[in-house]
């Protein structure tokens, strides 16, 4: 009888397995590469063509005129006029080349001007002669050829007619026209809205501790605003600015004052030592100020000119101690219109701690005009800062305005 443990029987090794020689391996390796590479790259997707505006074209159509763009590829785009001085403006995303800007000028046209705008955005500024409206605009594919065609229809205003349509959306998946400013029944005006972005030029407003700028965040939010309040066809708009450039406050209060504001909104984004204060807050006017903290930031934005050299003038134009009769009316709808965008920024961000406060902020000492400053937080805290630099809080907030000034003349036509 054998002793010991039987050896297993040895199992055959699949030939697919069996150890080769390695540069016979490698030999066949590179002959399988060489084999189907070709297909590989045949099914790699082709590389997206680069945007460029390819040509523009200048050409006059009845008592306007018509600007045609040859584009590379589709692409979302932007469209809307200004007054004072009157131009039109087209943004596109920042183009690898642009083409040369037509010298010929038709029509209301009186000047071209193109230029970076920002990080991803291509601005080209219509001067116009007189006022005009954009009558259309579209991108449009050609039945021949390749890229697409970006067509602006430019039309003199009539006697008493409105400019306020504006066209095109920001978000490059989408490129759809927004409908033509309603007309509203008879009798019935439409309110005009000054969205005055702070600060601006060589006032910076407070700096984040990123490096952001509060003139850069507030003008990026009142561009957002006045284009959906626009394309709303419900409200007249005019911006303070809308570009980096400085205004001393009595010129932001002349301004609402001229245009017979409505409504004057002034967008902030303050900074403070204490970090913990974050989420938006709305103030109104008031002479003694309802805490230390609006006092404070009062006092902070009182001083803008004179970080543009200007000195203070003690409220030249509005004397600060008088607060008669209409204004005192003002800051009443102020009140009401600041109880309202409470509600509706609560519904869609953070709130500062008792969010609506009150003080003596110059920019807000427009005599009849109801006036609110928003901060729309604060740069001091990272949180906020993150929060305001995301498109999607900029519609919110933009959406909480539109839907408090909806129910506010709701109510003073009621």
């Amino acid at each position: 009888m054998a002793t010991g443990t039987a050896r297993p029987a040895k199992k055959h090794r699949p030939a697919s397995v069996r150890y080769s020689n390695p540069i016979t391996a490698l030999r066949q390796s590179l002959i399988l590469v060489l084999i189907l590479a070709p297909l590989f790259l045949a099914l790699k997707p082709a590389r997206s063509a680069t945007f460029e505006i390819e040509s523009m074209h200048l050409a006059a159509r009845g008592d306007g005129a018509r600007l045609v763009l040859d584009l590379s590829a589709d692409a979302s785009f932007r469209a809307f006029t200004l007054s004072s001085p009157d131009r039109a403006i087209l943004d596109l995303p920042a183009p690898a080349r642009v083409a040369d800007l037509p010298t010929r000028l038709v029509g209301p046209v009186a000047g071209l001007r193109g230029g970076a705008f920002d990080k991803g955005t291509w601005r080209l500024v219509i001067d116009l002669a007189a006022p005009a409206r954009i009558e259309a605009a579209s991108v449009q594919t050609p039945s021949r050829g390749r890229g697409h065609r970006l067509v602006v229809d430019l039309v003199l205003l009539r006697q008493g007619e409105a400019a306020g349509t504006v066209f095109g959306t920001w978000k490059p998946e989408i490129n759809r026209l927004v409908a033509p400013v309603p007309r509203l029944p008879p009798g019935l005006e439409r309110p005009t809205i000054v969205i005055d972005p702070g600060h601006g030029g060589v006032d910076p407003g407070a700096i984040s501790r990123s490096g952001v700028h509060e003139k850069t965040i507030v003008l990026e939010f009142a561009a957002i605003l006045a284009l959906r309040l626009a394309a709303s066809g419900q409200y007249n708009i005019r911006l303070t600015r809308n570009d980096d450039r400085f205004l001393p406050l009595r010129k932001r209060v002349a301004i609402g004052q001229a245009a017979r504001a409505d409504l004057f909104i002034s967008l902030h984004a303050d900074s403070i030592e204490r970090q913990s204060a974050q989420g938006a807050s709305i103030y109104t006017l008031s002479e003694q100020g309802s805490d230390g903290l609006a006092r404070e930031l009062a006092a902070r934005e009182n001083k803008a000119d004179l970080t543009a050299g200007l000195e203070f003038d003690g409220d030249a134009d509005v004397a600060s101690h008088l607060i008669d009769m209409q204004q005192r009316s003002a800051i009443n709808r102020s009140v009401e219109f600041a109880a309202l965008l409470v509600v509706e920024l609560g519904a869609r961000g953070p709130l500062l701690r008792r969010p609506h406060r009150s003080a003596g902020f110059r920019v807000l000492k427009s005599p009849g005009v109801p006036s609110v400053l928003i901060e729309l937080g604060f740069l001091s805290s990272p949180s906020d800062e993150q929060r305001l630099r995301k498109p999607v809080t900029r519609e919110q907030v933009a959406e909480a305005i539109e839907a408090a000034l909806a129910g506010y003349f709701a109510e003073r036509r009621g």
